[in-house]
């Protein structure tokens, strides 16, 4: 399978921290678990990252992401 998810960026005309800001770490969880793999958020950029997640009731499990700027 494959997913797009899209991490939206900060919004800089309001006070709050509101989404990422460049630099920022993005930790993925699979089913409640957390992946091996992070990314760093960027603006403007898709990036291809393979998910891993270690279940000790598995072998292994694979997710391939594509990351999509916000």
């Amino acid at each position: 399978s494959v997913y797009r998810i899209n991490v939206p960026g900060d919004d800089p005309d309001t006070p709050e921290l509101d989404g990422g800001i460049q630099g920022d770490t993005i930790t993925f969880y699979v089913d409640g678990m957390e992946a091996l793999q992070t990314a760093e958020w960027q603006s403007a950029t898709n990036n291809q990252l393979n998910l891993i997640v270690s279940d000790p009731n598995l072998d292994r499990s694979f997710v391939p992401l594509v990351l999509h700027p916000g």
